[in-house]
């Protein structure tokens, strides 16, 4: 296997994780309110 397909594969997973992390903040608004609220 190729060494640089896999370290894409795994940027592609992290960035999936990043997405569905910040779609779940979404639905909690009071979450994202104190997530402003900090670092403002």
């Amino acid at each position: 296997m190729n060494p640089n397909l896999k370290q894409g594969e795994t940027l592609f997973a992290e960035m999936k994780i990043n997405v569905l992390t910040e779609f779940k903040n979404e639905k909690r608004p009071e979450r994202r309110k104190w997530k402003k609220g900090e670092s403002m």
